[in-house]
């Protein structure tokens, strides 16, 4: 049985990931499973990218046929989504899959005491995309 049931490899598809800076995370063994698999592009991406670049060359050294993006952004801002998602397509004329990874934890408080924008700003991050 294939990885995908859409495609018989991932050799020609192009993903991004967000919440990929974990060192053990979801995001991470994503990367992994798609660049094992023969992704063509793979575009890690998280607000926190103190390991982006220590993924970029663990996956250029481990799939150096794949072509490893990193991206600094806030999951939850559609505009630094949409860039992107459009630089993806600029390069490589598409994207296949956008794995939306990325989660907050919202704020430490009674659920009383949380504002609006808040709140709005977890569901954003953690459902919205």
């Amino acid at each position: 049985m294939s990885f995908c049931p859409i495609y018989n490899s991932f050799a020609t598809v192009l993903t991004c990931i967000t919440g990929a800076n974990s060192a053990l995370g979801i995001g991470r063994a994503s990367a992994h499973q798609f660049a094992e698999n023969g992704a063509k592009a793979i575009y890690i991406c998280d607000f926190n990218d103190s390991n982006l670049e220590t993924h970029k060359r663990e996956l250029a050294s481990l799939y150096p046929k794949v072509d490893v993006h990193t991206r600094q952004f806030d999951a939850s801002n559609d505009a630094a989504v949409k860039a992107v998602v459009d630089d993806a397509v600029k390069t490589y004329g598409r994207l296949d899959v956008f794995f939306a990874n990325a989660g907050i934890v919202g704020q430490p408080k009674m659920f009383t005491d949380i504002e609006a924008d808040e709140f709005l700003h977890t569901l954003k991050t953690n459902v919205v995309r």
